[in-house]
């Protein structure tokens, strides 16, 4: 079974998508509890487009193995781009739960707590983020946007100005 999986996580690092693909699912065939090789399935279903496959190995992987930083990490992002901003919100709560360090999974749930509309939690995480990371600059510009959307222009107006210094690529929405 490590064997399989480590033939598919080389066939994925040369290009051989599909021959990835079949190697983890005969790694999971052989040992169907095997977490690691739940994961990389997740993550070629995930990078190859298929959300759902990506969730359910991801969830999987949770199931066998619970403490998976990775796969919850890589849950929450499914389930944002699928629009679960519930589940996502609560993966990424659980994250930052075992990692409250984490500056960037703070700034990713704050993303999807401010697509959500819940803008206070939202600005608590990205003020956190910046906290443990000060030169963040997505964490300025995200800031930046929670402050816009309540109203604080000039605060707004200061955090995309750092954002945009700290990365030239990071332009204020108009």
């Amino acid at each position: 079974m490590e064997a399989r999986n480590s033939l598919g996580l080389l066939l994925w690092r040369q290009g051989d998508r599909n021959g990835a693909v079949d190697a983890f699912d005969r790694a999971i065939a052989l040992a169907p509890d095997y977490a690691e090789a739940h994961y990389n399935r997740g993550i070629a279903a995930a990078q190859s487009g298929d959300l759902d496959r990506a969730g359910k190995e991801f969830r999987e992987t949770l199931a066998l193995k619970s403490d998976f930083l990775d796969a919850r990490i890589n849950l929450a992002l499914v389930l944002q781009q699928r629009g679960d901003l519930e589940g996502a919100i609560r993966e990424g709560s659980e994250v930052v739960k075992e990692r409250p360090d984490f500056a960037e999974r703070r700034n990713n749930l704050g993303l999807t707590l401010l697509q959500k509309g819940e803008l206070q939690p939202a600005e608590m995480e990205f003020q956190e983020a910046l906290r443990l990371k000060p030169g963040y600059a997505e964490a300025h510009y995200n800031l930046g946007l929670v402050l816009q959307k309540t109203g604080r222009s000039e605060a707004s107006a200061a955090e995309f100005r750092i954002a945009r210094k700290l990365n030239p690529a990071l332009v204020p929405p108009q």
